[in-house]
């Protein structure tokens, strides 16, 4: 279901339809954490942009861009540059499938990889969860679902039956550790069997961090919990506010084999996005614990407010988050996987229903319905939401 906006302008936290002001807790997916045209954002593109949009030729961003990322996400050494998390991922599906030899690759269900024909599969049945029978996101795409193999996110159990049975034909396992669908703090037991699953097997592990990179504390899951990834993709906050995808493995993966992996792409590493992006992780490396006490301050205020409401007015509803990544669940159950959400939001309803009050009341949440809270936000904006989300939970919820 579309809305009727259409943005003029944004500046901060607020879109603007014309005169009509609206608060953002979108920010772009979640890629925007210091807002919309803020400062650093400006102060880069004015920098360059008098030198040139594109070179097609490695330029001075892309190489300072890549020092500083080597500097925090020090377990690598290889930093691909392209225009998407979506072309990321497909990169590294790339990857893996040329070193290995292997077509097949292991996916947890209700992770998001962008809209790419391999990943757009999900369990038909919850209830028998059979890699046999699994549904397209789309039509078209069909041709690709012999090479996927389903694991069920957080089911560590049945995650190992069907992997002990197929491992020998699996290139990579790829996993969003955190999901915007689910996001919980339990997920940690299933990331660490994973690890050390694929270790054990000599199996390619592949985290897919284009949401929760920058954005949590540390700057990644894989940092926060020192598991070790063969490959981690990013996207969206590493941009600043333009398109950009990084892929990142190191050389050792190779293990010797000079196979040619094309890695081009017209725009991919051009100097707007690594300029703006290297600018803007350069900012957030230099007051990330600022940045991250703001934010997450504002993220539990919001959860804990709602959460407590609900418990006191016996309503089925519940927010649940990891750091600031933050999801409304219709159920006041603790959710580990996305099948289970939907059974109290079938066919996205609910989620939808909330979405369009909200905007009604001059707010924004991102097309999956989460709420992303970023450094431009403040305590009343919260409170805003939560006022909002109090009069539509008592109006709507069991």
């Amino acid at each position: 279901m579309k809305n009727n906006l259409v943005i003029t302008r944004a500046k901060n936290q607020f879109l603007y339809d014309g005169k009509r002001k609206i608060l953002d807790f979108s920010l772009s997916s979640g890629a925007l954490i210091l807002g919309h045209t803020n400062s650093i954002f400006l102060n880069s593109l004015k920098r360059q942009i008098n030198k040139g949009s594109n070179y097609s030729n490695t330029n001075i961003n892309e190489v300072k861009f890549t020092k500083s990322l080597k500097e925090t996400f020090h377990e690598f050494n290889n930093f691909i540059f392209s225009n998407s998390g979506s072309e990321a991922n497909m990169r590294a599906l790339r990857i893996a499938r040329s070193i290995t030899g292997k077509e097949k690759f292991g996916m947890v269900n209700g992770s998001w990889h962008g809209a790419i024909d391999n990943m757009m599969f999900d369990f038909k049945n919850t209830k028998y969860l059979d890699i046999n029978k699994i549904r397209s996101l789309s039509s078209g795409i069909n041709y690709a679902k012999k090479n996927v193999i389903l694991l069920p996110y957080n089911n560590i159990e049945k995650s190992k039956e069907i992997l002990d049975k197929n491992y020998r034909k699996i290139s990579v396992i790829a996993i969003e550790p955190i999901q915007c669908g689910v996001p919980n703090k339990i997920t940690k037991d299933y990331l660490i069997f994973l690890n050390n699953y694929c270790k054990k097997k000599k199996i390619l592990l592949w985290f897919d961090e284009v949401i929760t990179g920058i954005r949590v504390k540390k700057f990644a899951i894989y940092k926060q919990l020192k598991l070790k990834p063969d490959m981690v993709t990013f996207a969206k906050c590493f941009g600043g506010g333009m398109p950009i995808g990084i892929t990142l493995f190191n050389s050792k993966i190779l293990k010797n084999k000079k196979k040619k992996i094309f890695f081009g792409g017209t725009f991919s590493g051009n100097p707007i996005s690594t300029k703006v992006g290297l600018d803007t992780f350069n900012y957030i490396k230099k007051y990330k614990k600022r940045i991250d006490k703001h934010i997450n301050d504002l993220s539990n205020m919001l959860v804990n407010e709602i959460n407590s409401f609900c418990n006191i007015h016996n309503k089925e509803f519940k927010l649940q988050s990891y750091e600031t990544i933050v999801r409304p669940i219709f159920t006041s159950k603790n959710i580990n996987n996305k099948f289970f959400r939907e059974k109290f939001d079938p066919y996205f309803k609910n989620s939808l229903n909330l979405k369009n009050y909200l905007i009604k009341k001059n707010i924004f949440i991102s097309s999956n319905c989460a709420f992303f809270i970023s450094y431009c936000h403040n305590v009343n904006d919260i409170n805003n939401l939560i006022n909002e989300l109090k009069k539509f939970i008592l109006k709507n919820c069991n």
